[in-house]
């Protein structure tokens, strides 16, 4: 009898999905795919971009919203088939997504009048317009004022290497992964591994600043793009010799859909910066864009790291040696 089930019930409903075509009626018009974006979920960012994007559609579409593994996931899938099939891929970084988005450069399109950078970004600019920068976040030092005072706090990063004080190091997930590189780079070896040692508090970004706003430490490194940062939960030093900054960018396939067209044009349109500007604490790389009150009362005052020292492999080797990867 189960077998008989099971061969009967399949049969059926074969049947049943038949009828409108028998009837004469057309199947439904697939729903198009637009693309790919990776964000942090925390805050509830990942979930306010895409209904942000989706509302700007004038019918349903497919928009996959995931964090850093998916996008990693599906990035290896495009260079290994040398197609981006989903349409626009948007990612806010990690340093392994953006060697992906080298690689895939022979089949990203190029636009590069289409979206351009303001001045004060134009050192994270791709020069072939392939790699379109969408906003710039950036990593500055935290600190819980019950704990210590302004002024004590350290203003550079390298008197942040040799502070006194055990402080929390974002080692971990998407920040991680670019800071740590960011970092070697800004302050050489022998201040870097100062630096890991000195963490008392290692982990993902809510994890070091939660430390922070608790009292486990008394300072720490955050991005704007960080709840506490934005809401005002922690002290913040923008240090002298620059924030580090760190792009986000957006990737086109080749021979694009209106579609997926679309998606790049409401990413990198103005109601899009205001609602990064305001809701994510991030600085639109649009020329005269909106930007957080940190950002322009710090005069745009950045540290650029060359995209080669961040996705250099030799680099990525060594710091994940000293990190104890």
């Amino acid at each position: 009898m189960k077998n008989r089930l099971a061969k009967t019930i399949p049969m059926a409903l074969a049947l049943i999905l038949m009828l409108p075509l028998v009837a004469g009626c057309p199947p439904p018009a697939p729903v198009p795919t637009v693309g790919h974006i990776h964000m942090t979920a925390a805050g509830g960012f990942r979930d306010t971009m895409a209904t942000f994007i989706e509302g700007q559609f004038d019918e349903p579409v497919d928009l996959y919203a995931t964090g850093s593994g998916d996008i990693r996931a599906y990035m290896r899938i495009v260079l290994d088939k040398a197609i981006i099939e989903r349409g626009t891929v948007f990612s806010h970084n990690h340093r392994q997504v953006h060697q992906q988005f080298e690689a895939a450069r022979p089949f990203i399109a190029e636009f590069p009048d289409r979206y351009p950078v303001r001045e004060e970004f134009a050192a994270l600019a791709d020069p072939l317009g392939e790699l379109h920068l969408v906003w710039v976040d950036a990593f500055v030092i935290i600190y819980n004022a019950d704990l210590i005072s302004h002024e004590n706090v350290p203003s550079t990063w390298e008197e942040l290497s040799h502070f006194e004080q055990p402080i929390g190091l974002i080692t971990k997930g998407c920040l991680g992964a670019w800071g740590l590189m960011a970092f070697y780079h800004h302050l050489g070896e022998e201040n870097f591994i100062r630096l890991v040692e000195n963490a008392a508090v290692e982990g993902r970004r809510r994890d070091v600043s939660s430390a922070v706003k608790e009292g486990t430490v008394a300072v720490g490194v955050a991005s704007l793009l960080d709840v506490l940062v934005r809401d005002g939960k922690v002290g913040v030093i923008w240090p002298e010799d620059g924030a580090v900054a760190r792009p986000a960018f957006l990737v086109i396939p080749d021979d694009p859909t209106e579609y997926h067209l679309r998606l790049a044009d409401i990413i990198m349109s103005r109601e899009a910066a205001e609602l990064f500007a305001q809701e994510f604490n991030m600085a639109s790389a649009l020329p005269g864009g909106p930007v957080p009150a940190i950002v322009e009362e710090n005069n745009f005052h950045f540290v650029f790291i060359p995209a080669e020292a961040i996705i250099c492999l030799e680099l990525e080797a060594r710091v994940d040696q000293i990190v104890g990867r």
